[in-house]
């Protein structure tokens, strides 16, 4: 039996020539693609963002802080990561070096 390499969506120049039409009109549901532009204010940060000359404080005391303050818990309970793969390793490392 041949083995059918698997496909990831997010072509949308391939999908609109096949459909006849341009890539704008494509809704692509087959990956996760925003289909609008972010809120102003999202546009904006990200402007700033993009001005930053040094690293950012290693132990996130500003974003700790207001996440904890927002869900009204310690800020030494709230650990930012990069992303639950991130967060998942780090929890896995701790819990070998615990001997769990």
């Amino acid at each position: 039996m041949a083995q059918v390499p698997p496909r990831h969506g997010g072509n949308l120049q391939q999908a609109a020539l096949r459909l006849g039409c341009a890539p704008e009109q494509v809704l692509d549901f087959s990956a996760s693609l925003v289909p609008f532009a972010p809120p102003a204010a999202v546009r904006r940060s990200l402007r700033q963002a993009l001005a930053l000359q040094v690293y950012p404080d290693r132990s996130y005391s500003a974003l700790r802080q207001a996440i904890a303050l927002r869900h009204q818990v310690p800020a030494d309970a709230v650990l930012p990561g990069n992303g639950a793969a991130e967060l998942f390793t780090w929890a896995a490392r701790d819990a070998a070096a615990l001997g769990l």
